[in-house]
């Protein structure tokens, strides 16, 4: 049986993205960026009643993923469009 060391979501997508070309990996982490940026810029005002506060606490977190995400996804883009740069001069 072949075991295979476990990897985490950001190293796939370095992985994947290192199969591209590397112009995908810079649009890829251009639109990530702006798009995320986006998403965790939104206000949201406080709750008026107790009933809304679970939908209100799910829009923070979404808030809050794309505020971190923002940062990492387009950053494991950049780190795969650069491998796929230095594996496509050296082959």
């Amino acid at each position: 049986m072949l075991w295979r060391k476990r990897q985490s979501f950001l190293e796939n997508v370095v992985e994947i993205v290192s199969k591209l070309p590397w112009t995908v990996g810079l649009v890829l982490a251009l639109v990530s960026y702006l798009v995320l940026h986006a998403v965790a810029g939104i206000q949201f005002d406080q709750p008026a009643k107790v009933g809304i506060m679970g939908s209100s606490m799910l829009k923070q977190f979404v808030v809050i993923f794309a505020a971190i995400g923002q940062v990492l996804l387009p950053f494991c883009f950049l780190i795969g469009a650069g491998w796929s740069f230095f594996k496509q001069k050296k082959g």
